[in-house]
């Protein structure tokens, strides 16, 4: 199991459980069972060179060429020509080669999954670096098998020269850019934003004493901030592992060493040891130094644990020396048998091929990089060159976005796709500004329902090369940016749409398209079938309601508590018991504290375009279901009822068997105001027919340059409404230019317009950061309301935008 497997791995590795070893197991990059390659990979043929492409990807692979030199060396095994020691070397190089070949394919991960260490160490995909020594010996045996004389030199030049030939991908390297002249400080910032700490993938090597990462770089031992106020360093020094430093205190202090507590630091004060315990924000080294002027030192040793380590080291080494000494004997005393044999050694060549090879080798890493079907360029005029293998079937046209980014276009992913598969995008990227910030992307699938019907962020392959962050490319430079899509489990079949979301890697802002201004850039649609295999679910809750054609067997819910007015997301899991007809719908009603229903929503099982006659007992399916609370809704606990029926939504329900209770949820109504305050401005700008803003508060002293200048705007609702709008504020001078702004839902995000009712007072407290330096004059704010969705402003009678309040000029 599982459990007992976990169990084996602190056995062998007893320190494994003081540092985050666990990060090396993340998916999808750091787990084995998503690094096998398969046969069609292994065998790949050479790959043309295309320079200006920031991150090609090579494949994981032996390669064809270098597969068909060594093979023919298996035939010695069959030849009575061949001495019996060439036929042993020939059997175990070609089996190792075999064995690490299955190894390296899927079909090898119950063999994995027995071992429960290997996975911390290695990749099945890193068995290529034996298996090409031992495909490169077996070559070597293959030119060995040909006639003597000139034959055999040739064909040892002809092989190393077809070696090269297929491996040109290797001789236009791509070197991650990096900076000119990084510091600690630097460095130590790369590696909190990559997560590569020191030598580390993932941190792994961090103690798990320390939750966060130090903020303060890696340098000197005994940080003068970290010491009171009347504590003194006079000296320190540090040597490798060693530090030393003498410190004056007027107390008694807590010393924490820019070190992190690993077992095997110690502590001396005054040459007396002093207990070690790491400190509570960092896992640092931290200990007590009592008043008065201290010598202190910290040198790391050996734990007992590893004492007994290095003394089986040692064990291994004498017993490799002896063994190597015996073997040499050995050999010493067959050498005049072997001389009187007169035969060659096995797989012996001249020198000339060697020096041809390696000739070939410089002649071509020193060639001029013209224009070839191997060696071509893929950008032409701003757009991927025609003629480019992977640019077939591309967007016809660019797409440029906000942030600079050029869309250069994607791959055709193919029509149909099984629902149960990952669905591959490749997209190629440019700039027409260099990026200042950092971006990334994602691919969403898109039901014909409108709803996310796969995760929200779409992972790279495994077989994809990840780019240096947007910040570092170079100008004539495009990169291939790859996705798997996965479907969601149990997702239904039909007509998806794929969209990417470009947003920034810091704020995840959506950057939109130009001159669209979209946020979402649709790239196609594809046909999802029934999937090939069964779906794996895990539902939030289990269930085991049963009606005659369906059971439901799990749900999950948005959320436990509510205000009135906020989006719902109800997921309903189902296995389809027997065959259903289309009239079938299932009624959702929230029952409020005094047992009445406070909302009822008739919804289709699984979804409006996958009715009962398409369904077949056994299937498993997931059913999606998106809504508004009622902006009405009761302060107290409702309760979700979930009953299937026959007949027509909105009418009467036949029910096909008992109501099943899916849980609680708690409603927090807010206190609603029905009076406006006292105004300082007095409004009264309706905005289609949606709210009034009847006024703004602020007090004229409070506007001085570089201090907050709060602002309140009083609203009035008008009707209710099923969009969240957004308030804007801006500030501007008397030559209409943006000083300070606003937005956001209004009272801080807390009364959404979806949640308010008609003729209730909403008073929305802002603050504006007003820059320093501010000169006098005249000013004016700009307030509103707008849909986020699509950055559209509701207009007010006369046509504009946006209400103006007058500021009392500043002086």
């Amino acid at each position: 199991s599982e459990e007992s497997r976990r169990a084996a791995i602190p056995k062998a590795m007893v320190e494994r459980s003081l540092v985050y070893s666990d990060r090396l197991l993340a998916p999808p990059v750091f787990v084995y069972w998503n690094n096998f390659i398969s046969l069609a990979e292994l065998l790949a043929a050479p790959r043309a060179i295309h320079p200006d492409l920031l991150n090609p990807s090579p494949p994981r692979a032996l390669g064809l060429l270098p597969v068909l030199l060594g093979l023919p060396a298996l035939a010695a095994l069959f030849s009575r020509r061949q001495g019996l020691a060439q036929r042993r070397q020939i059997a175990f190089f070609g089996g190792a080669l075999l064995l690490y070949a299955f190894l390296m394919t899927a079909v090898s991960q119950p063999i994995w999954d027995a071992l429960p260490l290997i996975e911390y160490v290695q990749f099945p995909w890193r068995l290529l670096g034996p298996a090409a020594l031992c495909l490169a010996i077996l070559t070597a045996a293959t030119i060995d098998l040909l006639p003597g004389g000139k034959i055999k030199p040739l064909a040892a030049g002809g092989a190393m020269a077809l070696l090269i030939l297929s491996g040109l991908f290797w001789f236009a390297p791509r070197y991650c850019p990096g900076l000119e002249r990084p510091t600690v400080a630097d460095i130590q910032e790369y590696e909190r934003v990559t997560d590569t700490i020191g030598t580390t993938a993932k941190g792994e090597y961090v103690p798990r004493t320390s939750p966060f990462f130090p903020p303060q770089p890696a340098g000197e031992t005994f940080a003068a901030d970290a010491l009171p106020a009347d504590a003194v360093i006079l000296w320190q020094e540090t040597k490798g592992l060693r530090s030393a430093a003498e410190i004056e205190t007027a107390a008694p202090i807590t010393v924490t060493l820019n070190i992190f507590a690993y077992p095997g630091w110690r502590v001396t004060v005054d040459g007396r040891p002093a207990p070690i315990s790491p400190s509570p924000d960092y896992g640092l080294i931290a200990f007590a130094v009592p008043e008065g002027r201290h010598q202190i030192a910290v040198h790391f040793g050996e734990t007992p644990l590893r004492l007994a380590a290095d003394f089986a080291s040692l064990i291994s080494l004498l017993a490799a020396v002896g063994l190597t000494a015996v073997s040499w004997r050995r050999r010493s005393q067959s050498a005049p048998l072997e001389a009187a044999e007169k035969r060659p050694p096995a797989f012996s060549h001249s020198l000339a091929p060697i020096l041809l090879g390696l000739a070939l080798c410089l002649f071509v890493s020193g060639l001029p990089r013209w224009e070839t079907p191997l060696y071509r360029s893929g950008l032409h005029d701003g757009a991927l060159r025609p003629g480019v293998p992977w640019a077939a079937g591309v967007t016809a046209n660019p797409l440029d976005f906000a942030s600079g980014l050029r869309l250069l276009g994607f791959t055709p992913w193919p029509a149909q796709s099984a629902a149960s598969d990952p669905i591959r995008v490749d997209l190629y990227w440019t700039f027409n500004e260099r990026p200042s910030r950092a971006y990334g992307a994602t691919v969403l699938l898109i039901g014909p329902d409108g709803g996310l019907w796969s995760p929200g962020n779409s992972t790279p392959p495994r077989d994809f090369r990840p780019f240096p962050q947007t910040m570092f490319w170079q100008p004539g430079q495009y990169f291939l940016d790859s996705h798997l899509v996965e479907p969601l489990p149990g997702a239904p079949p039909g007509v998806y749409e794929l969209r990417l979301l470009l947003f920034d890697g810091e704020t995840l802002q959506a950057i939109p398209t130009l001159p669209q201004q979209g946020v979402e850039t649709s790239l196609g649609t594809i046909t999802l079938t029934r999937p090939s295999r069964p779906a794996e679910i895990d539902p939030q809750y289990a269930a085991d309601a049963v009606w005659p054609p369906l059971a439901l067997v799990g749900y999950n819910l948005d959320r436990a508590e509510a205000t009135p007015g906020d989006p719902f997301a109800l997921t309903l899991f189902w296995r389809v018991r027997e065959m259903a007809a289309d009239d079938l719908f299932a009624r959702l009603t929230l029952v409020g504290p005094d047992g009445q229903p406070s909302l009822q929503l008739d919804l289709p099982p699984i979804r409006a375009d996958f009715p009962g006659s398409q369904w077949r007992p056994g299937e498993i399916w997931r059913g999606q279901h998106t809504f508004r609370l009622p902006a009405g809704l009761e302060d107290g606990r409702h309760r979700w009822r979930l009953q299937l029926c026959a007949g027509v939504p909105q009418g009467d329900c036949l029910p096909l068997g008992d109501t099943a209770d899916l849980g609680d949820l708690r409603v927090n109504a807010p206190t609603r105001l029905w009076t406006p305050p006292p105004l300082t401005t007095t409004l009264d700008a309706p905005l289609e027919e949606i709210a009034t803003l009847l006024g703004a508060n602020w007090q004229p002293e409070a506007f001085r340059p570089g201090e907050p200048f709060p602002v309140s705007l009083i609203w009035r609702a008008e009707a209710e409404t099923a969009v969240s709008y957004a308030v804007f504020l801006h500030l501007l001078d008397s030559d209409g230019r943006l000083i300070a702004q606003h937005d956001g839902e209004p009272a801080g995000w807390t009364r959404p317009t979806t949640g308010w009712l008609p003729g209730e007072i909403v008073v929305d407290e802002r603050v504006l950061a007003l820059p320093p330096g501010l000169p006098p004059g005249r000013y004016t704010l700009l307030a509103g309301l707008y849909d986020r969705a699509d950055g559209r402003r509701l207009a007010l009678p006369d046509g504009g935008t946006a209400v103006t309040i007058e500021i009392s000029e500043y002086r």
